[in-house]
């Protein structure tokens, strides 16, 4: 009965997920074997320097994987179904209605030349099938409940008007229109000020707990991750490293790759006196087209040994619920 429960309470369900991008110059493996779950109503951090998969890993949920990328082998199962089943069609009504996604910056993200009522509600009225009044109303609605004041002068107002901060409530709200099951983050508060980045994140939690919406956080911040995730997933050259609840991972890193980034988080109380250098992981992160044999850290570890360059590491349980992909933990 429990594992039946387990299995209700799971969303999202991503099971050996290949993604390749085709280029002049070679194959670039994007996500190698991927697999990820996502509950419901939990917020899930995916952290990793840039280039790492984290984005392709929510435009392949989504379903839009660009060209020359394809999606070569695997299995999304989202509410039960597998996404890559679906045809276009049937695509576009789940991104309308149970999949949203914020992007890093809502300045290109928006459409300049339509003023923020039509963008909110053209949606709903082709695809919740509404009338132009009452998708004003939700509209309305919505810009109100993300904290903009006057929502129907705003309605009227073109992006370039808004502030970065206001547009990216208008994004949230866009995004919670539908009250999705789904929302994806990507980098959501990278192009604001400190101030409002807290303002944001405050604002997703208390509208997560309202829809009780699941949320994709894609971030490079370890500082977002500590805030608000529930659990964490490191990336690391498409591969998962390193998998656990966010209190395990501040407590107890175990992966070399996921030490290195939390060492490399300035310190609040460091002694500028000593003018020690803040920490960077050696070397770089390396090419998807000529990905070594092996660990994939391996060159920019110092536990690296010779099984480290002879075979890849499996993603092993070392206790409940902390996954770890590494010989030397």
């Amino acid at each position: 009965m429990k594992q039946d429960n387990q299995k209700d309470n799971l969303l999202v369900d991503i099971r050996d997920l290949n993604v390749a991008f085709f280029l002049r110059q070679g194959v670039a493996r994007a996500l190698a074997n991927l697999n990820l779950q996502i509950k419901r109503g939990e917020t899930l951090g995916l952290v990793g320097e840039s280039g790492c998969g984290k984005s392709v890993t929510s435009l392949a949920i989504m379903q839009l994987i660009p060209e020359p990328g394809k999606i070569m082998s695997g299995e999304i199962h989202f509410n039960g179904e597998d996404l890559m089943k679906k045809n276009r069609k049937q695509m576009r009504k789940v991104r309308a209605n149970s999949i949203s996604m914020i992007f890093q910056d809502p300045t290109s993200a928006l459409n300049p030349v339509l003023t923020i009522g039509d963008q909110l509600t053209d949606t709903m009225i082709v695809h919740q099938k509404m009338g132009r009044k009452a998708a004003r109303e939700k509209a309305e609605f919505h810009l109100n409940e993300v904290g903009i004041s006057n929502p129907g002068r705003q309605l009227k107002q073109y992006p370039h008007e808004l502030s970065g901060g206001m547009k990216q409530r208008v994004m949230i709200a866009m995004a919670l229109s539908s009250e999705p099951d789904l929302l994806i983050a990507d980098e959501p508060t990278t192009a604001l000020d400190v101030t409002i980045q807290a303002q944001i994140l405050d604002l997703m939690l208390d509208l997560q707990q309202k829809y009780n919406t699941a949320i994709l956080m894609i971030t490079h911040d370890l500082g977002v991750i500590a805030e608000v995730t529930d659990r964490v997933a490191v990336m690391y050259a498409g591969k998962i490293v390193e998998q656990t609840d966010v209190k395990t991972l501040f407590k107890e890193a175990l992966h070399p790759y996921t030490n290195g980034l939390m060492k490399a988080i300035p310190s609040a109380v460091a002694d500028l006196a000593d003018h020690e250098k803040l920490y960077t992981i050696p070397g770089n992160v390396p090419t998807l087209l000529e990905l070594p044999h092996g660990c994939y850290f391996q060159k920019r570890c110092h536990l690296v040994s010779e099984e480290c360059r002879s075979r890849h590491p499996e993603f092993t349980e070392r206790s409940a619920g902390h996954l770890v992909r590494c010989f030397h933990v």
